[in-house]
């Protein structure tokens, strides 16, 4: 199976097209809308080619942390009919200042999600599809073979997803508490070939390819002492949530979960900032696949391998319902519109409560480097690039906007 390239490859003329694309706006601390769009295409070996945009705008007053509304917009396709669009937004009620409203709306049809299996001894080992096409009888160097081997290790699906939560501030200004409800509906296959690829890993421990609505609600608290939530350089915010779903909900599967995230900053020399996270989290009954690939706090991600935590290993290599988390970034303010960063990605994930699914003492990891184009608090674009030795030192770019974390 050859190894995707990263959905976010992008040319050099990526800084010109963001400066001149970016919004003028007010400075920090003014009123006013500001933000910016940034085009992007990438190439990917399963995918094919593939172009599109992100985008963010908000509206600011004076005063007002960190804002007064934020909206994020992407939009995705690839000639292999690969799609990735999303809206998220989060808004300060004028009416009510210590609540927000957020939430995100999108559409996902992939046609090579990873998946190699659970645990944190997974290899997506090109040899194991090869030995599966010699056991379903398919000729050597027939395209029939190919395709097979090529998408052993990949699930295709159709999916929508709608999250819609509010966060409220408590007597303590620190302090806050916020509830979500989080929904996901899977359609397996394409719209045109319904299931997953035949005869793949998947299929066989999933033959039905986990159709069904993932609906679970959840609620937490937060203590946020940061000085700045878009571009932090001092303060901590930790994290603790509940979450569930089953038929009482509207699940079609039944399951509980559970997370503790914290994120720390602090100054370590003049322009120097260490940022932090830590992540703890566990699933409990019965959840799909889906589930297991994501960590669900205040904000979900997919974990471990990828662009939020694991930049440098495949995304969704490494699944299971327990994972923890540490990541560290060293951010480094090179001028006043440009921040280095230079990181390290940690995690050690189990199949679930009572079986690892490998090596218990094994620590999953990748490092790399990073930019930050900053032109005001509501616009950061976001550029890494990852390497592992878990995937042979083979680099892989991410962009995005905003600071992971």
């Amino acid at each position: 199976m050859k190894r995707p390239r990263s959905c976010f490859t992008c040319c050099a003329a990526l800084v010109i097209l963001t400066v001149a694309t970016a919004a003028a706006s007010a400075d920090d601390g003014g009123g006013g809308w500001s933000g910016g769009a940034v085009p992007f295409v990438n190439y990917d070996a399963d995918a094919g080619f593939g172009a599109g945009a992100i985008g963010s705008l908000s509206l600011h007053r004076p005063h007002a942390a960190p804002h007064r509304a934020s909206f994020l917009l992407q939009a995705f396709v690839s000639s292999e009919r690969v799609q990735a669009h999303e809206l998220r937004w989060d808004v300060v009620l004028p009416s009510h200042p210590g609540l927000r409203v957020f939430g995100r709306a999108a559409y996902f049809a992939s046609v090579n999600r990873n998946y190699c299996g659970l645990g944190n001894a997974v290899t997506c080992d090109p040899a194991v599809a090869e030995a599966a096409a010699d056991a379903a009888g398919l000729a050597m160097g027939s395209d029939a073979r190919a395709d097979f081997v090529r998408h052993y290790h990949h699930v295709r699906f159709l999916a929508g997803t709608f999250h819609l939560g509010a966060r409220w501030r408590t007597g303590r200004r620190a302090l806050s508490g916020f509830a979500q409800w989080r929904a996901l509906y899977i359609q397996p296959g394409t719209w045109r070939d319904r299931g997953p690829y035949p005869g793949s890993m998947y299929a066989t421990d999933h033959p039905d390819g986990e159709p069904g609505l993932i609906s679970a609600p959840q609620v937490g608290v937060m203590f946020d002492t940061r000085d700045s939530e878009t571009i932090p350089s001092r303060g901590r915010w930790l994290e603790a949530s509940l979450r569930g779903g089953g038929t009482v909900t509207g699940s079609a599967w039944s399951f509980l979960g559970g997370n503790v995230s914290a994120r720390l900053y602090h100054g370590v020399a003049p322009g120097v900032v260490s940022a932090t996270r830590l992540v703890a989290d566990g699933l409990a009954g019965s959840p799909p696949v889906a589930e297991l690939g994501q960590v669900n706090a205040a904000e979900s991600y997919v974990a471990f391998g990828g662009q939020s935590a694991g930049r440098g290993i495949r995304e969704h290599r490494f699944i299971g319902a327990i994972k923890l988390l540490a990541q560290e970034e060293l951010r480094v303010q090179l001028s006043r519109r440009w921040v280095g960063v230079g990181f390290v990605d940690a995690g050690w994930i189990a199949v679930d409560w009572d079986r690892v699914g490998g090596d218990p003492a094994r620590v999953l990891w990748s490092t790399g480097a990073g930019l930050r184009h900053v032109r005001n608090s509501g616009f950061i674009l976001r550029a890494d690039v990852g390497v592992s030795p878990i995937e042979g030192w083979t680099p892989q770019l991410y962009l995005y906007l905003g600071h992971l974390y």
